[in-house]
């Protein structure tokens, strides 16, 4: 009973503070921010790691806890049926009259190549991680006023609140790199306003459970997932420094990562009997990137027909022009796609390898996904 009064009361005051803090958010008041989000260099830079960067259902950041109403299944047997060449929807919801796409997903799990099968489209209005001035600007955590934010930029409202001249100041970014497809900056309310959809990718956030309860049936929420292994290779790849992290640092990383994933494989499984508990909209699919980088072409198009949009035969030639050739470096988006997906499995060490797959989490999505621990 003691403990129920004391979620409630953590309800309440976690409301209200929402709500103060839009208000101040919206109203382009300067904050200053601190130390909390550090510069994250060139786009696509890593994230700083955090010990868990988002909750689970009712799971902890720190000290405190993040109340998200929980499964009922208390179940130690997480798994879902594998998506590979298919797409894992979420509850019996099908695209009706899209207008919006998040991409949501993690550092390095091939969004960027997965993302341009959007960006192409010329119908599309895409924005790349607009997030990132956000976590930079405010002296606070990104789950809380990050859902918000995204709210208003992919709904085209700039006018009411400071997000256009925060993009300006952003730490090793040019507004260049959010708005990818725009000239001028002031442009980019019209063009939004014009586009048949909006489009973006988010990896500052990472938990479904926080953007959804902000959008309608107009959106699809794509949760795009990753054997956990490719992804610690390509994180291998991604700076010297994170190649020579001691192993424990590694873990930690990958226990986030795995924990984070987890999170949100078992809130889709689950969404069917969520979505009327939540009362949650959107259209949720999880998608899987080794899907796409084994035959993009095919499942690009399934995955427009699933969402009910045209697909566009700009995003045929640039499928056809850049995923037989690599070039681009680190975080380019030309390259032989098929050839990605198997590469840990020369270039992991034994030792990182016997360390993620020992990870429970790990060893669950890595099933989950359909794939085989080796």
């Amino acid at each position: 009973m003691i403990e129920m009064t004391k979620n409630k009361f953590f309800v309440y005051i976690t409301l209200t503070f929402v709500g103060v803090l839009i208000g101040f958010l919206f109203g382009g008041i300067n904050i200053i921010s601190s130390t909390y989000s550090k510069p994250f260099g060139n786009p696509g830079d890593p994230v700083p790691l955090r010990k868990v960067s988002v909750p689970r259902y009712g799971s902890k950041i720190g000290n405190s806890k993040i109340i998200i109403p929980a499964s009922k299944d208390n179940s130690s047997k997480r798994t879902i049926p594998t998506t590979k060449g298919e797409f894992q929807s979420a509850g019996t919801m099908t695209a009706q009259n899209i207008t919006k796409i998040i991409i949501l997903t993690y550092r390095r799990s091939g969004s960027s190549f997965f993302a341009e099968l959007f960006k192409q489209n010329p119908n599309i209005f895409y924005m790349f991680e607009p997030l990132k001035a956000v976590v930079e600007r405010y002296d606070i955590d990104t789950p809380v006023a990050g859902p918000a934010f995204l709210k208003e930029i992919m709904n085209c409202r700039f006018s009411g609140n400071s997000y256009l001249s925060q993009v300006t100041s952003m730490h090793g970014w040019r507004w260049q790199a959010i708005f990818r497809n725009v000239k001028i900056l002031n442009d980019v309310p019209k063009v939004c306003v014009d586009s048949d959809i909006v489009a973006s990718k988010i990896i500052r956030l990472a938990n479904i459970g926080q953007i959804a309860p902000y959008f309608g049936k107009d959106t699809a929420i794509l949760f795009l997932a990753r054997d956990p292994r490719g992804i610690l290779n390509s994180r291998n790849h991604e700076t010297r420094s994170y190649k020579n992290l001691a192993l424990e640092l590694k873990k930690k990383d990958m226990e986030s990562l795995c924990y984070n994933s987890l999170t949100n494989i078992n809130f889709i499984k689950d969404l069917k009997a969520k979505r009327k508990e939540l009362d949650l909209k959107p259209l949720i699919k999880q998608v899987i990137y080794e899907d796409f980088a084994y035959d993009t072409l095919t499942n690009a198009q399934k995955l427009y027909k699933a969402l009910d949009i045209p697909f566009h035969q700009s995003v045929r030639y640039w499928i056809g022009k850049n995923t037989s050739t690599f070039s681009g470096g680190t975080y380019g988006t030309s390259r032989n796609s098929t050839s990605i997906p198997t590469k840990w499995m020369v270039q992991l060490s034994p030792v990182e390898l016997n360390m993620i797959q020992n990870i429970t989490d790990c060893r669950e999505v890595i099933q989950s996904l359909g794939f085989k621990i080796q």
